[in-house]
């Protein structure tokens, strides 16, 4: 009796944790797949894993950031809190405090972002939370203080685009428009991606380089022609090198895109 009571015991545990594995891995297939995006459907999976085991730090923090792809952050930051306190000492306990310094940069708590991030370096040197820390910066106009931080991040892991991405943005705020264009090359020789281009595109029409500028614009137009503002700066490149039809061809298409101000330039200059 004693052992068919134990035989009986194991099978009810094994299907206990069974269970738990397999919404979880339900929940993980449709948080992960880029196609179906079914945030939603994956954090009803996570929700039914965790009722069956509650003490699975893992399950928290992805449903804690399918809340986050939903805006949800405020219930983000309740799970990737259960997940710290779960495991305390756990390998991934810094991309806890990471995700959750996110969640609140997304809802202007800068203050609580920062000490999840320093909290994210004690425990590793973890590139994406001085790249937060960079980034929260930026948000606060504190473009000197995130090159340092968009730095070290680089120096862990030197082939993420967007940190150099990143930096550049914060040089083209300093109007260091030079070193800006420097970064977003390199960005875009690692990830060849519209917004690195475009952004490369501002930089040299600052320095007055407009043919320059208008071959990136073009490209960011070829991998996005859906973006209004990339026509719309195209536009301006071509006007100042007094291709005028050109331009007022891209600002109207720009205004046919949303952008509002590409009609008002039409309406004086096109004219």
């Amino acid at each position: 009796m004693r052992t068919l009571l134990f035989l009986f015991l194991v099978l009810s545990l094994n299907s206990y944790s069974q269970s738990a594995e397999d919404y979880f891995n339900s929940g993980y297939e449709k948080y992960v797949n880029d196609t179906l995006k079914d945030y939603k459907g994956a954090i009803v999976d996570f929700s039914n894993a965790i009722n069956i085991n509650p003490n699975k730090g893992d399950y928290y923090f992805f449903r804690g950031v399918s809340k986050s792809y939903l805006k949800d952050f405020t219930g983000a930051i309740a799970d990737y809190t259960k997940a710290i306190e779960i495991n305390p000492n756990d390998p991934n306990e810094s991309t806890y405090y990471t995700y959750r310094g996110m969640a609140k940069e997304d809802l202007k708590d800068t203050t609580g972002a920062w000490v999840d991030f320093y909290k994210t370096m004690e425990i590793k040197k973890d590139p994406e939370a001085y790249y937060m820390l960079g980034y929260s910066r930026v948000n606060g106009k504190d473009y000197s203080g995130a090159i340092p931080d968009f730095n070290k991040a680089i120096a862990i892991d030197p082939n993420n685009y967007k940190y150099y991405d990143s930096r550049g943005n914060a040089k083209y705020n300093l109007q260091d428009f030079t070193g800006a264009i420097v970064d977003f090359s390199k960005a875009i020789s690692l990830n060849p991606n519209e917004y690195s281009y475009y952004n490369r595109g501002l930089s040299k029409s600052y320095l007055k380089d407009y043919t320059g500028a208008i071959a990136d614009y073009t490209k960011a137009i070829e991998i996005n022609p859906k973006e209004g503002d990339f026509y719309f700066s195209r536009g301006f490149s071509k006007y100042f090198l007094e291709q005028k039809e050109a331009a007022c061809l891209d600002w109207t298409k720009a205004g046919e895109l949303g952008n509002a101000k590409a009609f008002d330039l039409r309406k004086e200059y096109c004219q």
